[in-house]
């Protein structure tokens, strides 16, 4: 029964440092987040479900950004968004 706690608390914390590498956090700060979930999973990964960074996929350079309602242009490649979903 302590395997089936641990490995949950694995699979989360992976998913966590897997979705915040992914939403261009540092290796470190992912780490530091995989550590968080993995020993306090039940504060944590609310956490980071509340302030994980908001990407989207830039339909022109393919590069996730992170991106604000008042964003005019992609930070990536510069261009326009206006009128991308």
């Amino acid at each position: 029964m302590q395997f089936l706690g641990l490995a949950i608390a694995f699979i989360a914390a992976f998913w966590v440092y897997t979705d915040a590498k992914s939403r261009g956090k540092s290796t470190a700060k992912a780490f530091l987040w995989f550590l968080g979930v993995f020993f306090l999973l039940i504060l944590f990964l609310p956490l980071w479900l509340i302030t994980r960074p908001k990407v989207k996929l830039c339909s022109h350079c393919d590069e996730y950004y992170e991106y604000k309602e008042s964003d005019d242009f992609c930070s990536k490649c510069g261009v326009e968004l206006r009128g991308e979903e």
